[in-house]
């Protein structure tokens, strides 16, 4: 059976190393034996070679889409309350599943839990044409660890395991905001980021403020593949001027 999402890959009739298989799989060994498998590899191996073949593996494959949008993602990955498990941390979390500080919070409020977790960064690909999620870059790191500095380490180790011209545009959320790296990003990658802002934040003064320059001109956004919309003439009037 063909998969038509993806390019030349499909199912494989195959019976595995163990001669047990009986129906067709996408890949030659079970999840499980992948997992036991990792679990007897060096973390920081296993990181290495995910981050550096995957990428290489999926250009090949000719998934990345040439608009290079990319996503920056920081999840929390909760595990059993078990001693077993390597470098977790119990925090504390209330029911939307945010981290809470213990000390400003009533502990008696059932709305609080203690939870032990991992923290998931990871960077992933948009492509309009392929209805599959993707993940280029990864790492799990304790759940208290911060998110940032991984981040911008694993954009580094995929311009470095591929062309840095997939990646052209990346998105991902305020707690990953970083000025000089994301300036790093554009200096050395020409990468633009965007981030959504609130309007008590420094960043969000400073892009308003350049709207006030006397050549500054809103453009209008456009998506891949459509007419460009029609260019408007800069208004003349200095109420509409301001509002802008």
């Amino acid at each position: 059976m063909q998969d038509e999402s993806l390019s030349g890959c499909g199912w494989l009739p195959t019976a595995g190393f163990n001669d047990k298989n009986t129906n067709d799989r996408q890949t030659p060994c079970d999840q499980d034996f992948l997992r036991k498998f990792a679990c007897d590899t060096n973390a920081g191996q296993l990181h290495d070679w995910f981050n550096r073949e995957v990428p290489r593996l999926l250009r090949s494959l000719k998934l990345f889409d040439p608009e290079g949008l990319f996503l920056g993602d920081a999840s929390y990955v909760f595990v059993p309350d078990n001693e077993k498990y390597q470098d977790p941390v119990k925090l504390l979390f209330d029911e939307p599943i945010h981290p809470v500080d213990s000390n400003q919070v009533d502990l008696r409020d059932k709305r609080y839990g203690w939870r032990r977790c991992y923290k998931l960064v990871s960077g992933i690909p948009v492509n309009h044409s392929v209805h599959l999620f993707l993940t280029v870059a990864a790492r799990v790191a304790p759940g208290n660890q911060h998110e940032c500095p991984i981040l911008y380490e694993l954009l580094d180790s995929f311009a470095g395991s591929v062309s840095r011209d997939w990646m052209k545009v990346l998105i991902f959320d305020r707690g990953l905001i970083d000025g000089a790296r994301i300036a790093r990003l554009k200096t050395a990658y020409a990468i633009d980021t965007v981030v959504p802002l609130k309007k008590n934040m420094d960043t969000y003064q400073d892009l308003m403020g350049l709207t006030r320059l006397p050549d500054f001109v809103w453009e209008p956004y456009t998506e891949p593949g459509a007419a460009p919309a029609p260019q408007a003439d800069r208004p003349k009037n200095p109420t509409i001027v301001k509002r802008e």
